[in-house]
């Protein structure tokens, strides 16, 4: 039979093994990035429109800001910028402020409003860049399906010098 100081010990061993298993269980839990949600960047005609920010948590620096607009197939008339909050996790991860934005959908609002509204998106985060850490002088523009059709009809829509060029040779590497 095993004795009371033979018990105490495996009790502190089992103790010491979970504390050390649930510890780093916790710390793998634990983001790397801050998630702001629902911020209205922009009100039309009574709508708010609105962004999610996912910024990283190491700020000693004003970081890139990369804004993603989201699948929206079906010739913008459906979606919206919650579908692409694991691609906006992927790029804070990796040391991007990242933007996931709403905008008016062609069956609310006809062409452009579509391209206003993400211009608008990118004037108000550069206009709070100090608040958010964002260094507003490397902008990108991204998209998926009819996302990247407009981040293109953004970027090439004449007003766009708010909008760091993509082809811009400066180094921005993403």
């Amino acid at each position: 039979m095993p004795s009371k100081v033979m018990l105490n010990q495996g009790v502190k061993i089992e103790t010491v093994v979970f504390l050390i298993l649930f510890g780093a269980v916790s710390l793998y839990a634990q983001k790397s990035y801050e998630e702001q949600f629902d911020i209205t960047y922009m009100t039309v005609e009574g709508t708010e429109l609105k962004l999610d920010l996912f910024i990283p948590k190491d700020l000693s620096k004003p970081l890139p800001l990369i804004i993603v607009i989201g699948l929206h197939g079906g010739a913008w008339i459906k979606g919206n910028r919650k579908n692409f909050h694991r691609a906006c996790i992927g790029l804070a991860e990796r040391g991007y402020i990242t933007a996931s934005v709403s905008y008016r959908l062609a069956d609310v609002a006809p062409f452009p409003a579509q391209i206003q509204d993400v211009q608008a998106a990118i004037r108000w985060l550069k206009f709070h860049a100090d608040k958010y850490g964002i260094d507003s002088s490397k902008v990108a523009v991204t998209g998926f399906s009819s996302g990247g059709h407009l981040a293109a009809l953004v970027a090439t829509s004449g007003n766009s010098e708010h909008i760091w060029p993509a082809l811009d040779p400066g180094g921005f590497k993403i």
